[in-house]
Parts: structure tokens; C-alpha cells; sequence
């Protein structure tokens, strides 16, 4: 095992997201730093003339996050983030607990298996995590040649499927194409 004690906080943002993460009319700013969440409330000014950031809170996960996207949830009109952490083992999908002030988990996904990882390259940048136009399901590739899908709406919440991609490797990048999902 290996003790890590992290001695600065981290400084540079790796990702942005805007979503209405707090409430169905709060227009938020999600900033990633490395395993800390940031999250903000913009405020517009009455004249429409500018607007200010208002910090709301910080969240320090267990572990780095390497893709992050959103996914409005049907029953509250929420959005919920996606995170997909270092190394692509584990995906999770939290919402913002409006009574508690923090996360919620909604759905924690392992994609750890000694079968899958017969292809495991390291990428220099890790494979994005992509929702569908429709929010039925999101996808990201792992281990270089596998597709796992995220279906929403279902009543397993962490439900996830795994395709081999047959004689296709080194996918680099990859979208949803509005009304074929």
C-alpha cells in the first residue's frame, strides 16, 4: 500500500462544466481540480450589464477525475455529473443533495476486470464520457477496443453493459448522433 498525503491543494483546473446543478433555474460552474469539485452560482446583475460567481461549496473526492459530463435526471430536471476517475476503473454518477448542501451518489460503476484489461494501453489523454442527445445512456470506451454503456432509467442504477469492439483499436474520439441512440 502506498500513503499519499497531498501537501498543496490542487491549483489548475482540468475541466469546466455549466449545469443546472443546484436547481432548475441556478445556472452553476462546476470547476475540476484534480480530485476537488468546485461548484458556483452565477448570478446575473439586474441591468444584465454582468454577472458575479457566487462559491457555494468544495468538494474533495477519492480520487482523480479524468472526464466529467452532465446528464439532466427526468423526475427532478436536476443535472447529475458523470465522473469517470484515473486509470478509467470506476465511473460514478452523483447529483447535488439541495437539503444537505453535498453529494449524492447515485450510481458507482467498477469497470475493473482481469478479462477486460487483455488490451490496456495507457492513453495520454483518457477517452471522454459521452451522453446522448435524448440522456437515455452514456458511453466511454475502456482498455482501448471496449465500449461501456451508462443506461439511465432504469432500475438499476448501476447497471452498466461492456462491448468488444472487434478488429477496431485506438479509438480516439467518438459522439452521439441526435435520434440514434
Amino acid at each position: 500500500d502506498i500513503l499519499v498525503k497531498e501537501t498543496h491543494p490542487p491549483t489548475a483546473v482540468d475541466f469546466s462544466l455549466g449545469a443546472n446543478f443546484t436547481g432548475v433555474n441556478d445556472n452553476n460552474l462546476i470547476l475540476v481540480k484534480a480530485n476537488v469539485i468546485e461548484l458556483f452560482t452565477i448570478v446575473k446583475h439586474f441591468d444584465d450589464k454582468g454577472a458575479k460567481l457566487i462559491h457555494q461549496n468544495t468538494f474533495k473526492l477519492n480520487g482523480r477525475v479524468k472526464a466529467i459530463n452532465k446528464v439532466t435526471n427526468r423526475k427532478t430536471k436536476l443535472d447529475m455529473l458523470i465522473l469517470g476517475f484515473w486509470k478509467e476503473e470506476k465511473v460514478s454518477v452523483v447529483e447535488y443533495d439541495v437539503k444537505k448542501f453535498k453529494l449524492r451518489t447515485v450510481s458507482l460503476h467498477y469497470l475493473v476486470d482481469e478479462m477486460l484489461q487483455d488490451s490496456q494501453i495507457d492513453f495520454p489523454h483518457p477517452s471522454p464520457i459521452v451522453v446522448d442527445p435524448l440522456n437515455i445512456c452514456a458511453v466511454k470506451i475502456i482498455y482501448n477496443n471496449k465500449v461501456v454503456i451508462f443506461p439511465f432509467d432504469t432500475p438499476e442504477p448501476s447497471r452498466h453493459v461492456i462491448y468488444k469492439l472487434d478488429k477496431i483499436e485506438n479509438v480516439k474520439d467518438y459522439c452521439m448522433l441526435y435520434g440514434n441512440s
